[in-house]
C-alpha cells in the first residue's frame, strides 16, 4: 500500500525517501498501532468475538487509518508543503491518526456485528464504514 500510494504521488523509492518509508512502517505497524489497538480493546467492555474475527477487524481498521494518513502525508509532500526529510512530522501524523480515531472506528465496526456475522459480513461492515469515513 505504501509503495502504491507513493507512486501515485510521484514519491520515488530512493535513498532520500527510504527513511520516510521506514518510519511510516515502524509508526504504522509496530509501535503506535499495536499500543493503540491493545489499549482500545481493553477499553471496550463485553468483547466476545472469536479471535480470528477480532484480528480481521483490527487489521481492517489499521489498514484504513494508515491509508488515510499516507494519503495526507504524500499529498503534503507532493504539494511541496513538506518533504521526505520531515520524519518527525510523519510520525506525529500517524500517531495522531491512530490515537484519535482507532477506538471510534473499532467501536463502529463492533456495533454493527451480530452473533450471526461471518467473515464476509464483517468484511462488508468494515468496507461500508471505511468507504464512508471521509464523508
Amino acid at each position: 500500500m505504501i509503495n502504491a500510494l507513493a507512486k501515485i504521488y510521484e514519491i520515488n523509492r530512493d535513498e532520500k525517501s527510504k527513511q520516510l518509508f521506514n518510519s511510516i512502517i515502524e509508526a504504522g505497524t509496530v509501535g503506535t498501532v499495536a499500543k493503540t489497538a491493545l489499549s482500545s480493546l481493553k477499553a471496550i467492555p463485553g468483547i466476545n468475538l472469536a479471535a480470528s474475527a477480532l484480528n480481521a477487524i483490527v487489521a481492517g481498521v489499521i489498514m484504513s487509518l494508515l491509508g488515510e494518513a499516507l494519503i495526507y502525508i504524500f499529498e503534503k509532500i507532493y504539494l511541496g508543503e513538506k518533504s521526505v526529510a520531515d520524519i518527525d512530522w510523519v510520525t506525529k501524523i500517524i500517531e495522531s491518526k491512530f490515537s484519535s480515531q482507532f477506538t471510534d472506528k473499532f467501536k463502529l465496526v463492533l456495533d454493527r456485528i451480530t452473533d450471526n456475522s461471518d467473515k464476509y459480513n464483517i468484511a462488508q461492515i468494515i468496507t461500508d464504514i471505511f468507504g464512508n469515513s471521509s464523508k
